[in-house]
């Protein structure tokens, strides 16, 4: 029986996307191996948390202090006090695991090489999931030379897309030969309908996300909407979510001629985090 150890850098919203996959493969693995998770403490734990715990996987937690003021910050860098012994008390606390699993929400998080020099130095090999890679996000060369070498002491490095790992590929300038795509899991059924042009039916397309144009690219979906294919096809689409982007969101509907082709539909995104059934519409 094997020790794996799972790590989540989030450490900003309770629960998202990018959770999935790491808890999804913790569950799984928990059947035949003794499986632990160091998250974030949150006030109210998620519901996919409490099923973690049932099915045996050990949940820990970061040792997380509350948001310091600009002035105790400034201090504490002329200081130079060390941010990483927060995160090596963290791990020298857990029994010495046989994989780590690190899941990064986003690809330039400075918390990962923190955790992945405390690795490479007690000799404990990981593996990372990239949940997002995006190219409007840059940095300077001593930065990008800590993540590469933390890329390429992984045992395998995990990307969503072909796409990720492209801009991956060109940030870091290196052959990241330890990469891999994986899928996301999509528990739905799909039956994919062929448009045709003499098709009169009208087809009512839905998009669960938040509205956030730099995460989620609602705004580049919108352009491509008003073009003159969609402006007269049969489609109608429906955005389920609210916040951050929503006035922008509308603006665009109405500077692209949109009213009768996307709807906002508002959600309660606590009930939605923590898997409280919510009528849609």
């Amino acid at each position: 029986m094997k020790r794996i150890l799972f790590i989540s850098v989030n450490d900003h919203v309770p629960w998202g996307g990018s959770e999935v996959l790491w808890s999804e493969t913790a569950k799984k693995l928990s059947s035949a191996h003794k499986v632990s998770a160091l998250i974030k403490k949150w006030e109210t734990e998620p519901s996919p948390i409490l099923q973690l715990k049932n099915k045996g996987v050990k949940v820990f937690y970061k040792c997380i202090k509350k948001r310091q003021s600009f002035r105790n910050r400034v201090l504490k860098r002329l200081l130079k006090i060390n941010t990483e012994k927060n995160i090596n008390h963290e791990l020298d606390a857990l029994e010495q695991p046989d994989l780590v699993l690190i899941s990064l929400g986003n690809h330039l998080e400075h918390k990962l090489f923190y955790y992945t020099d405390y690795l490479k130095s007690h000799e404990i090999p990981y593996a990372i999931i990239f949940q997002l890679v995006t190219d409007l996000r840059g940095n300077h060369d001593a930065v990008f030379n800590r993540f590469g070498s933390a890329f390429l002491n992984a045992e395998k490095i995990y990307f969503l897309s072909q796409d990720n790992l492209d801009k991956a590929t060109m940030q870091f300038s290196v052959d990241l030969k330890n990469s891999e795509l994986i899928n996301n899991p999509f528990n739905y059924k799909t039956n994919y309908l062929p448009l045709e042009e003499e098709d009169s039916t009208i087809y009512n397309l839905g998009c669960v996300a938040a509205l956030n144009s730099f995460h989620k690219g609602l705004d580049v979906f919108l352009k491509t909407l008003s073009a003159k294919k969609w402006i007269e096809s049969t489609c109608k689409l429906i955005y389920m979510a609210i916040v951050p982007n929503k006035e922008q969101i509308k603006r665009l509907i109405a500077l692209y001629g949109l009213q009768s082709k996307v709807v906002l539909h508002s959600m309660n995104p606590i009930k939605l985090r923590f898997g409280v059934k919510t009528k849609l519409w």
